[in-house]
């Protein structure tokens, strides 16, 4: 958080210069970037300009209140942290702006600086925390997609080669089928050139028979 606190923007909103002086003295110190505005309004144009992490502002202020103030805020900055400042006599105010404007919490005046200091620190640092989950679960579901289009693509591939691999076996019968008819064929030409050749034998012995006996009678 030590390391973090220099990239912090917070906002004091305050129509009191006294409040804000305090504050600002409080936290300056502590390496966050501090912005301050003497009224709601002036606090919602500081916001259209400034990505601000956290706002510490006061319920009692004229023509905007703290609470409409915050709920203003919730509705279109809903990641800014929300602190409002109050005194004991805004109990129902205080009510309505945790109802309405889901205000982390609330602060007394006058404050403890330590409590204070220490409520916003934790504060941002829950905040952190909760970006840090969220962007580990986005980068959890991004690897699952991925993971998931990386099965599917080798399941292609697979089929694909298994494909391959059928097609090639068909292949290899249909040349052991040749093979073969080729063979068998090839011995019957074999054993007919057999009984050819023992015709001819046959033939010629005959004819060397019939040779010797006229040798003979002579």
């Amino acid at each position: 958080m030590e390391n973090n606190k220099n990239k912090m923007k917070l906002l004091f909103v305050d129509d009191e210069e006294n409040i804000l002086k305090s504050l600002r003295r409080l936290f300056r110190p502590k390496g966050y970037s501090i912005f301050i505005a003497t009224s709601g309004a002036l606090g919602l144009k500081i916001l259209e300009n400034e990505a601000i992490d956290l706002v510490i502002s006061d319920m009692r202020m004229p023509e905007m209140d703290g609470a409409t103030f915050l709920k203003q805020v919730l509705a279109r900055w809903p990641d800014i942290i929300r602190i409002l400042l109050t005194g004991y006599a805004d109990l129902n105010s205080t009510v309505s702006a945790i109802n309405e404007g889901h205000i982390y919490c609330y602060a007394s005046k006058p404050w403890e600086d330590y409590n204070l200091s220490l409520t916003v620190e934790q504060a941002l640092e829950r905040r952190n925390l909760r970006r840090e989950k969220e962007n580990l679960e986005g980068l959890t579901r991004q690897q699952n997609k991925e993971l998931i289009q990386l099965n599917a693509d080798l399941e292609s591939k697979v089929a694909e080669r298994t494909g391959e691999v059928r097609e090639a076996l068909l292949l290899l019968e249909g040349a052991h089928g040749a093979l073969k008819h080729e063979y068998q064929s090839s011995l019957k030409d074999y054993a007919a050139l057999l009984e050819e050749l023992k015709g001819e034998k046959k033939t010629n012995q005959s004819l060397r028979q019939a040779l010797e006996k006229m040798n003979e009678k002579s």
